[in-house]
């Protein structure tokens, strides 16, 4: 049987949580997928709780990377080896409703879409609620320029436009970056029912809004080549939305 969705985790350090993602990604009523663990050096009991769960249950294959090298590293080398139709994509410490990739399956398959996404729930470190963070029905290339609310772990992406495309080299907000790049061809279309829950923590850089203004300039500047006035536009843009429309 050809294998349908392949879901990529870059794993580090992030063993409070781990399991429960996991295990939403076992139980989901959806079956027909792989799950391609990518440890990237964790110096805490991450990798023998991803080694554990992958002996259970042969859709999880565990890997090991010789250095630190981050979530970009991850992707580039790692999409290559998988093997379903579509791309998932999922952090370590955030977990799904056990419904998500089976709708999400079925809106794909049902309108051919090529890029979508889910709406979502920011949780705090207790899984509590903290604000829902909702889906479009569709987001564009210049939509995305101006805020991006495309959620790193709702995203299902149709293999054969990764293709199209480069993996940012980027430390941080390497989603974004790919996002901007696969939507000037493709639009993402999104399903209005939070069936993600992302974690928030204290350290996180969605908390340091100063340090997330700091690395869309560089997504606008270095990633997408934007001019400095153009750069400074969207950046606006941005920060507008969070302190004013979405956040």
């Amino acid at each position: 049987m050809d294998i349908k969705i392949s879901i990529v985790i870059p794993l580090y350090n992030a063993q409070t949580y781990l399991e429960r993602t996991l295990t939403s990604i076992k139980e989901q009523t959806f079956g027909d997928f792989e799950v391609l663990i990518v440890d990237d050096c964790s110096t805490d009991q991450s990798l023998e709780i991803a080694r554990e769960f992958a002996a259970s249950d042969d859709r999880f294959t565990v890997f090991t990377n010789e250095e630190n090298s981050g979530k970009a590293y991850v992707l580039k080398n790692y999409l290559g080896r998988t093997e379903g139709k579509y791309i998932a994509f999922i952090d370590a410490d955030d977990f799904w409703d056990r419904t998500k990739l089976e709708k999400q399956f079925t809106l794909m398959e049902e309108h051919n879409y090529l890029l979508s996404y889910t709406a979502y729930d920011k949780v705090n470190a207790d899984f509590e609620t903290i604000k829902t963070i909702h889906a479009s029905y569709s987001v564009n290339y210049l939509d995305m320029l101006k805020y991006c609310r495309v959620g790193y772990s709702t995203v299902m992406i149709e293999r054969s436009v990764l293709d199209r495309v480069s993996i940012p080299d980027l430390r941080k907000r390497q989603d974004y970056a790919l996002w901007l790049k696969l939507s000037k061809n493709d639009d993402f279309y999104g399903l209005d029912e939070s069936l993600t829950k992302y974690t928030i923590h204290n350290n996180s850089l969605s908390r340091n809004k100063v340090r997330l203004v700091k690395w869309n300039w560089r997504v606008y500047r270095y990633s997408e080549g934007l001019g400095l006035f153009e750069s400074l536009y969207y950046l606006l843009w941005d920060v507008l939305s969070k302190l004013l429309l979405i956040k």
